[in-house]
């Protein structure tokens, strides 16, 4: 598809999310995209071969289990996989769009209101989305392990009591479907990433990161909503049944 004598801007203009493929491997496109593919890999020290393959290969590398495949496993396995899903949201996805956002001037765009604007929401965002993936984590996640201990591993029974204290698990749902709708703002201010006519490549590239940020959040949210949560309200039943009996044999 791409050979070593290509531009990035010519991959970005043709694969705009390729942009993050490239972040990855600690290429930031805009302060390369002048340069070759063989160019860049040689001031990075990186193997042009192996990179183009890896580029070939990009579509595979980006595939995720399917929702109806993470139903049939085991509730500590999904919170680990929603784990991993919250990491690479910090640590890869986040970093990258603050970068390309953070480098942007608005004086270099025909759109200079949205950019100005997209400078000004976007940490919000980021600092509003960190603070509930940590009380996700914090809260929901911590519980539901918990209770998954009691109910499947035979964990100390004297925790049953202070877990049916907490905020019941339906009462979380109510408010995660409430709370879904994270980039609801930043939707609105694009215009439902709906490019301007003859958009710049670097907000071609921000708009195409945003989406693609949003479906996976939307997929996300879709886990917790549709498996997390109901075998989470099935756990929380399934402790206090113990708890009872527990009560009757005392």
């Amino acid at each position: 598809m791409f050979q070593s004598k290509h531009f990035l801007y010519e991959i970005l203009q043709k694969e705009p999310l390729m942009g993050s493929f490239l972040y990855d491997r600690g290429i930031f496109y805009s302060k390369y995209s002048n340069l070759t593919v063989k160019d860049v890999c040689s001031l990075h020290n990186i193997d042009s071969k192996l990179l183009l393959s890896d580029m070939a290969d990009w579509y595979s590398l980006r595939d995720q289990p399917s929702v109806s495949d993470l139903k049939s496993i085991p509730v500590d396995l999904l919170i680990a996989y929603l784990q991993s899903m919250h990491q690479r949201f910090l640590w890869r996805r986040l970093p990258y769009m603050q970068d390309l956002i953070e480098n942007l001037d608005p004086l270099e765009f025909n759109s200079s209101d949205i950019i100005k604007d997209l400078k000004f929401i976007f940490p919000i965002f980021v600092d509003d989305f960190i603070h509930h993936i940590h009380e996700e984590e914090d809260q929901l996640f911590r519980n539901v392990l918990e209770m998954y201990a009691i109910a499947k591993r035979g964990k100390n029974p004297g925790k049953m009591f202070m877990l049916t204290n907490q905020k019941p698990i339906h009462e979380m749902a109510a408010l995660h479907h409430d709370d879904d709708d994270e980039m609801e703002g930043i939707r609105n201010l694009t215009s439902n990433y709906q490019l301007p006519e003859n958009s710049e490549l670097n907000l071609r590239v921000i708009f195409a990161e945003l989406q693609e940020f949003e479906e996976e959040l939307s997929r996300h949210a879709c886990i917790e909503n549709e498996i997390l949560f109901p075998k989470a309200i099935a756990l929380q039943k399934e402790v206090q049944k113990k708890i009872i009996s527990t009560s009757f044999l005392n």
